[in-house]
């Protein structure tokens, strides 16, 4: 959080293949990675799991929400190749976040490996920016129709 490691938590257990993810979720204030491996044998769970640590930008780009709305941009890092749109439950509120996201985090059961504060589905999308809100989308749309009218009346 902040660029500072809040926790490092180590569980072995048994999972579904869906379960098995490694990657990350990054919302800018917060970024959490999950490195797993499995396996399909009888205590073959023993050995420890490398941390990841690739927190290189890597050129794409995704919106991102703050206190007031969801118009902010995030630099992604590492292997996040996708913007991510989801809800999350703090206490008895909901609030949308938004952000990047790696490939397995957004086909695997990453909700469930979050400890279960997001709601709702998590939406993926590819290329910069793809996670953009309405209002953006009609703030553009404005936008181009007021530049082709100029245009026009010229």
């Amino acid at each position: 959080m902040g660029g500072a490691q809040m926790s490092d938590v180590s569980m072995k257990s048994c999972a579904m293949l869906f379960q098995c993810i490694n990657g990350s979720i990054n919302f800018g204030i917060t970024r959490t990675q999950i490195s797993s491996r499995c396996c399909s044998t009888d205590l073959c769970n023993s050995q420890n799991i490398p941390v990841l640590n690739n927190s290189n930008p890597n050129g794409r780009r995704c919106f991102t929400c703050n206190s007031q709305d969801c118009a902010a941009t995030l630099d992604c890092l590492g292997e996040e190749d996708r913007c991510i749109t989801t809800k999350v439950e703090v206490g008895n509120k909901k609030m949308d976040m938004k952000g990047c996201a790696s490939k397995s985090v957004c086909i695997g059961g990453a909700a469930a490996q979050m400890g279960g504060s997001m709601t709702g589905d998590l939406n993926c999308c590819e290329g910069n920016l793809c996670n953009y809100s309405k209002s953006i989308e009609v703030s553009l749309f404005l936008l181009v129709t007021l530049a082709v009218s100029i245009v026009l009346l010229q």
